[in-house]
Order: structure tokens, then sequence, then C-alpha cells
């Protein structure tokens, strides 16, 4: 009597091994693109609320007007993440945020504005600062002299 095991259960033991990759591969790749999602979202609720704070603590004046109020949403500011790095309002690994959905560095800008109704300051992060309306963008500049130009 021979030993081993036939073409036709090694066949059945593949398509069988087939078909569970089949159904758990799509489900770790969707698992793992919504732990990389949720992972973003807290960076991104990090980011802002430091930013909250540090604006609380230094920028309040600079923000809102003396009498409190507000109109066409003039009371606000976008901070940049480089500018937020490059002041040390927070402190990056190897000076990087790293976005965990693309692998690129994360951008973005976070608004501080002035809550007239709250007499408070909010904050939300923004992916770019297109319409920013009245808003003051701060972002991070490198001090380049061009003296030849």
């Amino acid at each position: 009597m021979k030993k081993g095991f036939t073409l036709v259960e090694v066949l059945a033991v593949i398509v069988i091994l087939g078909l569970l990759a089949l159904i758990a591969i799509p489900s770790y790749i969707k698992a793992s693109s919504s732990v990389k999602e949720s992972n973003l979202n807290n960076i991104k609720t990090m980011v802002t609320t430091t930013m909250l704070n540090y604006a609380n603590l230094n920028y309040i004046d600079q923000i809102k007007e003396s009498n409190n109020t507000c109109s066409n949403n003039d009371c606000c500011k976008y901070y940049s993440i480089e500018y937020m790095k490059n002041n040390n309002i927070f402190q990056a690994n190897n000076g990087q945020l790293i976005n965990p959905v693309t692998g690129a560095e994360l951008t973005g800008y976070v608004k501080i504005s002035f809550d007239t109704t709250k007499l408070e300051l909010v904050s939300e992060f923004k992916d770019n600062a297109n319409d920013i309306g009245n808003c003051e963008k701060v972002e991070y500049e490198e001090n380049n002299t061009n003296e030849g130009d």
C-alpha cells in the first residue's frame, strides 16, 4: 500500500485554501483600511486639540476682536501643520507627521475661530485652505534672502 495523497485530494485542498483566501483577503484589506482611517482621524484630532490649547494660551487676543463681535467669519486664522511643527507647538516623530492612509507626510490646516455665541475659540481640521473667506492663513516661511535678484 502506498503512502501519500492522491492528485484529487491535493487539488481539493488547494481549491479550499483558494476559497478561504478569496474570503479573507478582502476582509483584511477592509479592516486595515478602516484602522488607517481611524488612525488618521485620531491624528487630526490630536493636532487640532493641541493647536486649540496653544491658541487659547497665546493667540486668543489676536483672533477675537476686543468687543467680542465678529462679522463675516473674520475672527479666524488657518494655521498650517508646517507652522505648528516649526514653532514647536507639537513634536512630530523624526520631524514628520505621517498620514497613515497615504504614507506621505500629513498636510493641512487647523482653523481656529472665535465663536461669538459661546465666547470661546473653536477649532477644526481642514485638508486645505481653500475658501478661507476673511480668515488669515498662517504658514511657515523660511528666511530666504535672494540678494542677487
